[in-house]
């Protein structure tokens, strides 16, 4: 159970590899396709893919392998791709795939494949000049069906060094135009139930490819020499019953009004082989034949797992110095909230101190207000007193003299006397009316009884003595 979790892991993705680049490899062109992972890190088999950069690089006929790779390094960074990781297809004539059975008795595969590999290729070749991987196809009491692709070692090394004098790390290294199959499982279109027929065409080649339930059923390989060739293979094709998908180099000329044309990702069908390739690098399960020699995958293996413990060892320091950060910054929010605090309690202090200051001005300043009140309200009535003594002539005497606050506001002022006769106190009256200190004078009594005794003696002569008492508004200073 828990080897089965461990094995869902996508270490690659946890070291850093995100990106892969499928290179296919023919005789005389380099298909590229930079593809994206995605998904959740703890189970790589459920994941979707997103091609990045695709293109096709035209080599030069007899160039040389430091030539050829130094002409892919140019077109990666004409391309803006930084990715390191690849994996790389040959499709030459150098590669042979041969479809067999194998009896049930036999136990080891491989010691039945470097026994009858020679059978099998149709060319004595000793098995030291030539690689080999196989896959199962099927599976019955009578013995496996068994897909095995052999390829020259010299053909493998020389593919290997052309990626590596480009300055990538290999992972794997396929053959033909099996891993066309390979993106269309990537894509997700692989039917459970309906059987399916992939056709991968190139120039000189057609490879045929039986599904039944999503598995592979049986491969059909065809050199195409001639017209003839071409025609006779449609004509096969054509008759089958099952959905068919074109795809490769040239196979809009070989799409029947039935078949659809396979464009993993919106990618042109040429690069159907390049995508499988970069799927083949996250998911190595999904095309299991890899010819890359056993030192080259334990370098891979090998740089994987370092870059994957240094990320590791970072994070993990990461971790550790965050727990260390933690305390020093819980302790200086603290401080921080204690000096902010003490600053408030100081605040409020030297607040209360301002206040009692200003309550202390305030005071005096009132007590200004108040004296200077006074002051005014003596310089108004002495104001007034004069108003009134100017306003007076001979023949007046006052008995009482009243200011007092007016009903309506302001101040009032209310004269009450005795006079030589009525004309006294009708000139006075309009001396009154005349000044510029008083308004709304009004007589409000006329008289000539309750006179006193002096006025008696004084007035004893006159011929009509009389007594007033006059009412007046104060206009207001500076009205």
């Amino acid at each position: 159970m828990e080897r089965g979790i461990l094995k869902r892991i996508d270490l690659p993705r946890l070291s850093g590899i995100n990106r892969l680049l499928g290179i296919h490899c023919t005789d005389d062109s380099v298909r590229v396709v930079e593809l994206e992972k995605r998904g959740s890190f703890l189970n790589r088999f459920k994941a979707a893919f997103q091609p990045v950069c695709s293109f096709e690089l035209a080599l030069h006929e007899n160039a040389s392998t430091a030539e050829r790779a130094r002409d892919l390094v140019q077109a990666l960074h004409r391309h803006g791709v930084r990715t390191r990781h690849a994996v790389v297809g040959i499709q030459s004539k150098g590669v042979k795939n041969v479809v067999a059975s194998v009896q049930s008795s036999v136990k080891n595969l491989d010691e039945w494949i470097g026994e009858h590999h020679e059978k099998l290729l149709k060319l004595p070749l000793p098995l030291s000049e030539v690689s080999y991987a196989y896959e199962v196809l099927t599976s019955s009491d009578a013995g496996p069906t068994v897909e095995i692709t052999f390829v020259r070692k010299t053909e493998i090394e020389d593919q290997v060094r052309f990626v590596e004098l480009a300055g990538l790390q290999l992972l794997a290294v396929g053959a033909g135009t099996r891993d066309a199959l390979t993106a269309l499982v990537g894509v997700g279109i692989v039917p459970s139930e309906d059987d399916l027929t992939l056709i991968a065409v190139e120039a000189q080649s057609l490879e045929l490819t039986t599904l039944q339930k999503g598995r592979r059923k049986s491969v059909e390989r065809h050199m195409v020499t001639s017209a003839a060739d071409s025609r006779a293979l449609k004509d096969t094709w054509n008759a089958t019953t099952n959905r068919t998908l074109v795809t490769g180099s040239i196979a809009s000329e070989y799409s029947a009004h039935r078949a659809e044309v396979l464009r993993p990702w919106g990618l042109g069908p040429e690069f159907a082989v390049a995508a499988g390739l970069a799927v083949k690098g996250f998911i190595p399960e999904l095309s299991p034949v890899n010819l890359l020699a056993d030192d080259k995958r334990e370098l891979a293996e090998a740089s994987m797992y370092r870059s994957l413990t240094r990320r590791g060892v970072l994070a993990l320091g990461l971790i550790l110095f965050l727990l260390l950060l933690l305390p020093t910054l819980a302790s200086l929010y603290l401080e921080s909230r204690l000096e902010s605090a003490s600053a408030g309690v100081i605040s409020n202090d030297s607040t209360v101190i301002k206040v009692r200051a200003l309550e202390h001005e305030v005071g005096l300043l009132a007590a200004k207000v108040q004296a200077f009140s006074v002051r005014v309200r003596r310089t108004e009535y002495s104001r007034i007193l004069h108003d009134v003594a100017a306003a007076s002539h001979e023949g007046l005497w006052f008995d009482h003299l009243l200011i007092r606050a007016g009903k309506q506001g302001g101040t009032e002022l209310v004269v009450s006397g005795q006079a030589t006769s009525n004309d006294d106190v009708t000139r006075f009256l309009k001396s009154l009316e005349a000044s510029p200190e008083f308004k709304d004078v009004t007589l409000l009594r006329l008289g000539s009884h309750n006179l006193s005794e002096r006025l008696q003696t004084v007035t004893a002569s006159l011929s009509a003595p009389a007594t007033f008492e006059v009412k007046a508004a104060v206009k207001a200073e500076g009205r």
